[in-house]
């Protein structure tokens, strides 16, 4: 005969031979043995590192477990402590930050270690018995499996909702300007997975034209911000970004403290975000100073001579690139590697440009000159 289970009561209704109460008291004799079998089969330091559950937890987690179970296969109500166990349990995992997958493998290796006891304690003799309450049993650990993981994810999604309110807080506060306390920021950097003195992506991208699931998901933190999304990641690599974003970012990761300057100067430059794709910052940088520069200058040619200006637009074209290279990657290999060709060739043709303009690109303050004027962003 199979049993039952009462949802008032949490209490299993089963077949209670006198037979079956046997096998639950002689397992009952053997919990404290029952837990030091557990306990091998879930090495808890292994399971969950060293400090995230203390060992008295796990025992006292276990010990309540094992109760429960055997209370319920007797027939027997559970006192009013055991009756909100699983909820307990799978609220106090999400706190201690256990992962799902770790903390339902523990409630099923405690029942397997039960059922293992059961199946010791029938022996053949009682075989039939013990095999007559299989899908009993089967049915009350996946009750209260079902229990655990739905007060887990409960509390997971209570903890990220309140943990994510306190991050934009945080962040909203840090790009205003204000400063934050030591642990604030503590906090900060350890939701965007860097230490406080570690580096960051840093990116204003506009929600416009891609669905903001694919926008968002690279990035381990994200900010509504005057009309765009300010996007952080401590990732080594630059995040991927849909070929249909438009907006800017750091060319490369950035120290947190630098982060509301960042976001001030993104915002200035790119209001309101008319150009398309995604700028590098720093190439908007020069397309500012170029902008000013220009509105100083009424013709780039009273700096640099019109010689320049008067050669075919073809050979300008090349010259601004191998500029445009050199400035990169600061190297003439490094030119000569980004535009496929000899390094003699770059060499050539920024020699060319110092005829032609009298500033040589390999002197940092000329070329910071030459790529003001020449636009090379």
């Amino acid at each position: 005969m199979l049993g039952s289970y009462d949802l008032e009561t949490q209490a299993v209704s089963l077949d209670l031979d006198p037979r079956w109460l046997e096998l639950v008291a002689e397992v009952q004799d053997r919990r404290v043995e029952l837990r030091d079998s557990f306990l091998r089969g879930f090495p808890v330091a292994e399971k969950y590192g060293d400090n995230a559950v203390a060992s008295a937890d796990v025992v006292e987690v276990v010990d309540d477990s094992l109760e429960m179970f055997l209370l319920q296969l007797a027939g027997t109500p559970l006192p009013e402590r055991l009756q909100s166990f699983p909820e307990r349990l799978g609220t106090r995992r999400a706190g201690q930050g256990v992962p799902e997958s770790l903390l339902l493998e523990g409630v099923r290796t405690n029942f397997a270690v039960l059922w293992e006891a059961f199946k010791q304690a029938a022996g053949e003799a009682e075989s039939e018995l013990l095999v007559a309450q299989v899908e009993t049993l089967i049915g009350l650990v996946e009750q209260q499996v079902s229990r655990v993981q739905r007060a887990y994810l409960t509390e997971s999604q209570r903890l990220s909702q309140d943990t994510r309110r306190t991050i934009d807080h945080a962040l909203a506060r840090f790009i205003t300007g204000d400063l934050l306390s030591q642990s604030e920021l503590t906090l900060l950097a350890e939701a965007l997975g860097a230490p406080s003195d570690g580096e960051l992506w840093v990116a204003l991208l506009s929600p416009s034209g891609v669905p903001l699931e694919r926008l968002l998901a690279p990035w381990r933190a994200s900010l509504s911000w005057q009309g765009v999304f300010v996007l952080l990641s401590p990732d080594h690599a630059q995040p991927d970004l849909p070929a249909e974003a438009r907006g800017v970012i750091t060319r490369h990761p950035a120290p947190l403290d630098r982060l509301p300057a960042l976001v001030r100067e993104m915002t200035r430059l790119t209001t309101p975000l008319q150009h398309s794709g995604v700028a590098y910052l720093d190439d908007l940088v020069l397309h500012s100073a170029h902008a000013s520069a220009a509105g100083h200058f009424d013709d780039p040619a009273s700096v640099l001579g019109r010689d320049f200006f008067e050669i075919r637009e073809v050979e300008q074209t090349r010259l601004r690139e191998t500029l445009r290279a050199f400035a990169e990657t600061g190297t003439v290999g490094g030119a000569a590697a980004l535009l496929f060709c000899h390094r003699n060739t770059v060499v050539t043709r920024m020699r060319r440009v110092e005829a032609l303009t009298g500033y040589n690109p390999l002197v940092p303050r000329q070329l910071a000159i030459l790529a003001v004027f020449l636009g090379l962003w």
